[in-house]
């Protein structure tokens, strides 16, 4: 049976509450502002504004951030900071072909963000979902051009930035 407290309907004083306690059984879906148990990992975990990125905590951060760098970046992009607006850092597509494109590089693009809008990059920990066929499991991830990732160690005059490491080959 699935158990749920309704803050709004809880005469409970929510002050005093000393911990909570997770069923680490449960079969739980994410959604956003749920928190809920993943066993597999061992920590719980929220789901984030949007729907698509859910934050397995203490095992990865996540920044919301603007993509304005004029078209879509994809799930898995390689980004770097290009400035900020408003309240949120701005990201467009890194490279390894110039400092400027190579020297703030900041994460991995974490959910599809359409340019003008905002999303959530992973600056550390796993980004999960993307194609890693082309890559031996534990072999280093290194920032390719033009966003990708590539296991191939640039050489000058490239910028040699590793990204991260193959966790799981598999095409999703």
């Amino acid at each position: 049976m699935s158990k749920s407290l309704d803050t709004a309907r809880s005469t409970d004083n929510l002050a005093t509450l000393d911990y909570l306690t997770f069923d680490t059984s449960a079969v739980n879906t994410n959604g956003v502002a749920k928190v809920t148990w993943n066993d597999g990992d061992g920590t719980i975990e929220v789901g984030l504004k949007g729907g698509n990125v859910t934050l397995q905590v203490g095992q990865e951060q996540v920044q919301r951030v603007l993509n304005n760098s004029g078209s879509t970046l994809n799930d898995g992009h390689v980004v770097f900071i290009s400035g900020s607006q408003g309240q949120r850092l701005t990201i467009a597509s890194a490279s390894n072909a110039t400092e400027a494109l190579s020297s703030k590089t900041v994460g991995v693009v974490t959910e599809s963000i359409s340019n003008a809008t905002e999303g959530f990059i992973t600056t550390e920990g796993l980004v999960r979902n993307i194609n890693t066929s082309s890559f031996a499991e534990g072999s280093v991830l290194w920032l390719g051009t033009a966003g990708a990732l590539t296991t191939t160690k640039p050489v000058a005059p490239a910028h040699a930035v590793m990204v991260g490491f193959c966790v799981r080959q598999h095409a999703s």
